[in-house]
């Protein structure tokens, strides 16, 4: 699903749920920043699943029954979390030897990545806001400066964008794909 629930982050660090939980509140417009999503099922087809996958139907919820893993969707939904977000989270637990082995590697990768490579992203954002606002300020023109400030946000928010973009795409293709009832659908 190349997405990880609380549950499913919780059980990858080998920490309580509550743990990830009160991680992500403590966190949270941070964490969301890196493209946390709230899904619902009908979000989530099958045109989605990489793997057989039969579906269970309850009265509260549903319960995805994949090869080697089960996945219960609440009928609200549930969040689910990217990599860049899982990433983050390691970055901010601290009593999980997952995240601190997370956390090395990270510095390790660091260490043996040339000046130029870490400080793209810096100096992208930099010339956003030097160049583009800076600019726009001096010249006095507010359509400039909102233009300048939304090029700006529009940089930040691009974690966020590239999933939405990615989710508009799995729907549409979910729309295409899937019909009332799956093969693999039952109830229970």
């Amino acid at each position: 699903m190349e997405v990880m629930t609380t549950k499913m982050v919780a059980e990858y660090f080998e920490v309580d749920e509550g743990v990830i939980k009160m991680c992500y509140q403590r966190n949270k417009n941070e964490i969301d920043e890196d493209g946390v999503t709230h899904k619902k099922l009908g979000d989530m087809r099958d045109s989605q699943w990489k793997h057989d996958v039969t579906i269970m139907k309850e009265q509260r919820k549903v319960t995805l029954i994949f090869p080697e893993l089960e996945v219960e969707i609440p009928n609200t939904g549930l969040k689910v979390f990217p990599q860049r977000a899982i990433l983050r989270i390691a970055m901010l637990l601290r009593d999980s030897e997952i995240a601190k082995e997370i956390r090395t590697q990270l510095l390790n990768t660091f260490e043996h990545s040339e000046e130029e490579q870490r400080t793209t992203e810096i100096d992208n954002e930099l010339e956003l806001i030097k160049v583009g606002i800076g600019n726009a300020f001096i010249g006095g023109d507010p359509l400039e400066i909102m233009k300048a400030t939304q090029a700006h946000t529009a940089y930040l928010n691009r974690y966020i964008t590239k999933i939405e973009e990615e989710n508009v795409t799995l729907t549409n293709d979910n729309k295409m794909l899937s019909s009332d009832e799956s093969p693999h659908e039952r109830t229970v």
